[in-house]
């Protein structure tokens, strides 16, 4: 008669290294993609920022187009923002006060010939 002996094995646990290397490359990818994003929307809180302390001064209203743009971009090197030019600013004035608007774009380049394009549009209304 043949011995033969009936194992009681053990059931594999934990992951292959397939595994292991897959999980690593997407979250390599998504800390890739929060590395390039983060200062993106750094700089639209210090833009938020701006805006706010724009609304704050008073006499803001009453002075003309060309001089409130010139306030909000002084604010905005203070703040070190580089994404936004006088080009994206428009001044819109109406009777109730004076509506400032700041609409740009900022692409960031992720790898080979990807890159992603965020677009920001913020606005403050500022009451006379």
């Amino acid at each position: 008669m043949v011995n033969t002996m009936i194992r009681t094995g053990q059931k594999q646990k934990g992951m292959t290294g397939i595994s292991i290397a897959v999980l690593v490359a997407m979250f390599g990818f998504i800390a890739l993609i929060g590395l390039k994003v983060f200062p993106v929307y750094m700089e639209s809180f210090k833009v938020n920022s701006a805006l706010d302390s724009l609304k704050k001064e008073p006499g803001v209203a009453k002075k003309p187009s060309g001089t409130i743009v010139t306030l909000l971009m002084k604010r905005l090197d203070i703040d070190d923002v580089e994404s936004v030019t006088r080009q994206e600013i428009s001044i819109e004035k109406s009777a109730s006060g004076v509506n400032v608007y700041v609409d740009y774009e900022v692409e960031k380049h992720l790898f080979s010939n990807v890159s992603l394009l965020i677009v920001f549009e913020k606005s403050a209304e500022i009451p006379k």
